[in-house]
């Protein structure tokens, strides 16, 4: 889609410039902040120093994880891959996609030129501060740098152990992905979800015991895509517009299948940030958005591509 990249990108530049602001932010406040006070159970009294360096340095630490939040969608977005996205709009929906593109790019550019003064006006300030102390600088803005300084080698390393840490806390939700395996020239999707049995093989109650299995055969889809979070934010956003209808049929009939009154549902949304990759299965009547946990999602995408080529082949040939 013409024009998806740059816009994405200023955005992501724009969020950069950011989050520098705060790494700055923390230095120019270690520089000039003065004596402050707070009341506490009625009373006024002055911060200690003790105080207002551990405020700054938490001030620091809260620019360093911001940063690392927003690093991995940054880094997505400069890979952001344009050949994914169709330009040719499929109906109203999506040519108010294609609209909300065009206004976002007029607007992407202020973004990062405000950050950018601001950053420009942060450092003058820091400069300006600097030179006029004559480095005689007070020990809470060598803390915050040295905070700075000490992480950037040692990131790696810090990231490795919390990813460790972390396990066990994010184990729940990485399992919930939804997984797929193919089978021949069909996937069959396990959504990780829970489903009641059809009406007719249960008792008065449907409790949601039967595991959310579903089949799709290639010769059911015109198109197999793999997404990054990013490409799939910008598919929805760009490509599918506000599909109100869609998301409507998609609803009804999840509440339908859940309940065991379907097969399976046409329509099917579910796409996690970070976790997985997004898998687009989109055929005349069907069209699932989905995080996956395999690691294998460019080779479905491959033997789906294979497989169009090789029926477009035979037909061919039989014309």
């Amino acid at each position: 889609m013409r024009w998806l990249r740059l816009t994405q990108t200023l955005t992501a530049i724009g969020i950069a410039l950011v989050i520098l602001m705060f790494f700055e932010i923390a230095l120019l406040v270690a520089l000039i902040g003065g004596t402050t006070t707070i009341k506490a159970g009625g009373q006024t009294r002055a911060v200690s120093e003790t105080e207002t360096t551990l405020i700054l340095l938490l001030f620091a630490v809260m620019a360093i994880v911001s940063g690392e939040a927003a690093r991995r969608w940054i880094r997505q977005t400069f890979a952001l891959d344009e050949s994914k996205f169709s330009a040719r709009p499929r109906g109203v929906a999506s040519t108010l996609g294609g609209l909300a593109l065009l206004r976002d790019l007029i607007f992407a550019p202020l973004l990062p030129i405000i950050a950018f003064a601001a950053n420009v006006l942060i450092l003058f300030l820091l400069t300006r501060e600097i030179t006029s102390r004559g480095f005689a600088l007070p020990t809470q803005f060598w803390l915050v740098l040295g905070l700075y300084v000490v992480y950037l080698p040692a990131r790696q390393p810090i990231l490795a152990v919390l990813r460790r840490a972390s396990r066990p806390v994010t184990r729940p939700f990485t399992s919930a992905v939804p997984t797929f395996t193919r089978k021949g020239n069909a996937i069959i999707l396990d959504l990780k979800r829970r489903r009641a049995r059809p009406p007719s093989q249960r008792g008065l109650i449907g409790i949601a015991s039967e595991p959310c299995i579903v089949t799709i055969r290639f010769d059911e889809l015109d198109e197999i895509r793999a997404f990054s979070y990013v490409e799939a934010q910008s598919f929805v956003q760009y490509e599918l517009g506000p599909d109100l209808q869609l998301g409507l049929k998609g609803s009804t009939e999840l509440y339908r299948y859940l309940n065991g009154e379907i097969e399976r549902p046409s329509v099917y949304g579910y796409y996690w940030g970070s976790l997985g990759t997004v898998l687009l299965l989109r055929g005349p009547q069907l069209f699932y958005l989905i995080s996956v946990a395999n690691a294998d999602v460019n080779e479905l995408v491959a033997a789906f591509n294979a497989y169009k080529q090789s029926a477009a082949r035979a037909v061919s040939a039989a014309g």
